[in-house]
């Protein structure tokens, strides 16, 4: 039976427990050779904070490979750059009317898997700071044979020549998501959200402090507001 644990809501803003800590230990546990990840959104932050970790996995001849989703402009210009730089395989899903929405981190080696599977996008947010749940799964192969192979055809369902909807992504494609408008720039999503984003939370000006965020109690007449930037 595969251990399991969590990563439970007030986990990562409490920083008792984050994804991201979670990928560089994988990164350099001697037992995984491979990691795969599926998101529905990526940005440049995450991948930066682990790209020296990341370089001295492939240096050593382990290998990334992602699924990243590009709905609702989830998905930046620079996240896809740089995943390029770092991938030996990289694909987008798309598919219209439908929105790419898991969120699946498989570590995997001769006789052990990890597989993180749950809310966090690969994102700042989905990483470190969002409340989050996901659910971790220790396997050991061959015993747990049975749920590493269900998550490994998991994985081989998402790719093109099973799934429509999933292209293998190159600098091409990148160029013609960002004339259509598919992919911004995170400067440009920002600016796009300042533009475009509903009236803002409104909250009181009393603030309480949780975990270090600043919080706020409804006052219908002292009111202050704040935006959301990172999902």
């Amino acid at each position: 039976m595969p251990q399991v644990s969590f990563i439970t809501p007030l986990d990562q803003p409490s920083g008792s427990k984050r994804l991201l800590d979670i990928l560089r230990t994988g990164l350099k546990d001697p037992r995984f050779t491979k990691l795969r990840i599926v998101t529905a959104y990526a940005k440049s932050g995450p991948l930066l904070r682990l790209k020296s970790d990341i370089e001295s996995w492939t240096a050593s001849g382990n290998s990334l490979c992602a699924i990243l989703g590009i709905d609702q402009q989830g998905t930046s210009k620079e996240a896809l750059t740089i995943a390029a730089d770092l991938c030996k395989e990289l694909y987008i899903t798309r598919e219209n009317g439908i929105t790419f929405h898991p969120k699946i981190y498989l570590f995997d080696g001769p006789k052990h898997a990890k597989a993180i599977i749950g809310s966090n996008n690969l994102t700042v947010g989905g990483t470190e700071t969002n409340f989050e749940s996901s659910i971790i799964l220790d396997l050991v192969l061959p015993e747990d044979d049975s749920i590493y192979k269900d998550l490994d055809t998991m994985w081989g369902n998402l790719l093109p020549h099973s799934c429509v909807a999933t292209i293998a992504f190159d600098q091409q494609l990148l160029d013609e998501l960002i004339a259509n408008g598919a992919v911004l720039s995170e400067l440009d999503k920002q600016a796009w959200l300042r533009e475009h984003d509903p009236e803002p939370l409104i909250l009181s000006e009393n603030g309480t402090s949780f975990y270090g965020v600043k919080w706020y109690h409804s006052n219908i007449d002292t009111i202050t507001y704040t935006t959301r930037i990172n999902y």
